[in-house]
């Protein structure tokens, strides 16, 4: 019996060697760029995550026969699976973290803007009238 792949490998593997460059080329970005953080080490995580899981889905789809190799399928695929549930769970973890840290950033420009208004603007005839009394 021939092994007929789900999807060929002349297709996966560029995708996957695409794929893979891209991820790398962010973490390289992530890396030198970011502050140290936690959205930093999110990010780094689940690029990391990204980077392992990508030639596992070539190979899953591309080079693994279920029909002769079923216990080397079911490991991949679980592998897979658990991989790509860890990047959906960091991602939203950095969704929550970006929300957090967004509403940090509209306290804090909040506060400046009072405390711009305070400043600017001229003060009042009946503080004036204060001032001036002993």
């Amino acid at each position: 019996m021939n092994f007929a792949p789900f999807i060929p490998a002349w297709i996966t593997l560029p995708l996957a060697a695409a794929s893979m460059l891209t991820v790398a080329a962010h973490l390289l970005v992530v890396e030198r760029t970011s502050p140290r953080s936690v959205r930093r080490r999110i990010r780094l995580s689940n690029g990391w995550i990204m980077l392992i899981a990508i030639p596992l889905i070539a190979a899953g789809f591309s080079f693994i026969d279920p029909d002769a190799k079923p216990r080397m399928f079911l490991i991949v695929w679980s592998t897979i699976i658990g991989l790509v549930s860890i990047s959906i769970a960091l991602a939203l973890a950095d969704v929550v973290n970006t929300f957090f840290h967004a509403r940090q950033s509209l306290a804090k420009l909040r506060q400046t803007k009072e405390d711009l208004a305070r400043l600017t603007t001229p003060p009042s005839q009946d503080s004036l009238e204060r001032a001036d009394e002993p």
